[in-house]
């Protein structure tokens, strides 16, 4: 469908909600803003009025007859109302619709059944209202569904089968809600998922087999209540890309990933009580991987280092994969740090950010040792040496490698 743009906006008349709760013979005529031809947002002077619909009464649902009505793909009610639920004759009364977005309209729960007729819908955007649960079966059918947004609820449960029938869907975002636990057939059903966002919730437990998603790339856990991961959490998640861990309490880490693995960026930061943060086995473990965050994990670095001059590193030692390293506020304190990494021979950045150096040994040799190496990030390392300092930015400035410090210090 091709949209044309509409320079100023003008009112058409859309009955979104007509039967109030109280007086069910009447309607009220809802003012849509519309914004080009087949997309309208509700007028927010209106969402006060907007009442659950007797569905025994959708017949009774007159539609304005102006040209845009019938080609309507999108709709947007951004507003308070005091509407409970997704009311079903939306989608019935519009079949050509591909979008829905209510945000902010107070609804509390999911109903089977709402979504029966969304048989055009790809997006689904119900951010920021009060839902409790997903039940299970809730989206099933709507076959062209690829995006749902769920975030900023009150959600503490996702039923096992709530994503089942959803055969197109690629992105779920329940991130700030009040899940606690993953449940093992949540989203079996949904086998085409390739992202997932579980941000800031309050997940203590992941049951075997829930993120068993054979086309998954991108799963963010971070900011939830994490001890521990089950073996083989990911499964048979061969094209996983992205993972982030972060900002929870794991003790453990274990081993989550198989040698088929595709991951590439892999963030453990703020983890302070792991216990096998272990930089060597990761990246051993996770042979493509590029980015690894490993910020306030008690990492120790305990290979021994190697001289210079001394590089015993065979073709299978060596690391071509990892470009960024992050091992900020790990008390680091080695001005001898770089022997320890010179297996990894792509690195371009490291950060060593709040740890307790004072300076780093064997900067004139670093692009010999890293040739693509082009950041070190070395803020709030409170007690750096100014003298090494001032003598360090001119040797690093002719290698092309940026020293990159609090303001007053670089200066």
């Amino acid at each position: 469908m091709t949209l044309i743009n509409i320079e100023t906006y003008s009112t058409c008349f859309l009955l979104i909600v007509l039967l109030s709760v109280c007086n069910m013979g009447d309607t009220v005529e809802v003012p849509c803003i519309q914004r080009t031809y087949n997309e309208c947002e509700v007028d927010p002077s209106v969402c006060p009025n907007l009442n659950d619909v007797n569905t025994a009464n959708e017949d009774n649902i007159i539609i304005p007859s102006y040209e845009s009505v019938k080609d309507t793909i999108s709709i947007d009610i951004l507003c308070p109302t005091n509407l409970t639920h997704v009311p079903r004759f939306i989608l019935r009364k519009f079949p050509k619709l591909r979008q829905i977005r209510m945000m902010n309209t107070g609804i509390t729960s999911l109903n089977v059944g709402s979504f029966l007729s969304g048989h055009s819908l790809t997006q689904l955007d119900l951010r920021s209202n009060q839902i409790s649960t997903v039940p299970a079966n809730v989206f099933a059918n709507l076959n062209r569904l690829e995006h749902i947004n769920l975030a900023y609820n009150k959600i503490a449960r996702v039923e096992p089968g709530a994503f089942d029938q959803v055969p197109a869907l690629r992105t779920v975002i329940l991130s700030n809600n009040l899940l606690q636990t993953i449940e093992s057939r949540s989203f079996n059903g949904a086998g085409n998922l390739t992202e997932l966002y579980f941000e800031s919730n309050e997940i203590q437990t992941i049951e075997t087999g829930a993120l068993n998603l054979p086309k998954l790339e991108i799963i963010s856990l971070k900011d939830n209540r994490l001890t521990s991961l089950p073996k083989d959490v990911f499964g048979n998640a061969e094209r996983l890309e992205k993972v982030d861990l972060s900002n929870n309490a794991l003790v453990e880490i274990g081993d989550l990933f198989n040698d088929k693995t595709s991951l590439y960026s892999l963030s453990l930061s703020n983890n302070p009580d792991v216990k096998d943060a272990d930089l060597f086995k990761l990246t051993h473990q996770i042979p493509n991987l590029s980015y690894l965050y490993l910020a306030n994990t008690g990492l120790k670095l305990t290979n021994e280092p190697k001289e210079p001059t001394k590089q015993t590193d065979t073709e299978d030692e060596s690391n071509y994969s990892l470009t960024y390293l992050d091992l900020s506020s790990n008390n680091l304190n080695s001005p001898d740090i770089f022997l320890h990494l010179t297996q990894f021979k792509s690195l371009k950045t490291i950060s060593l950010n709040n740890n307790d150096m004072t300076h780093l040994n064997h900067i004139a040799l670093l692009k010999g040792l890293f040739s693509r190496l082009d950041s070190i990030e070395f803020k709030y390392n409170s007690n750096v040496d100014l003298n090494w300092l001032r003598r360090a930015v001119p040797i690093l400035k002719k290698q092309n490698i940026r020293l990159i410090m609090e303001q007053q210090l670089s200066e």
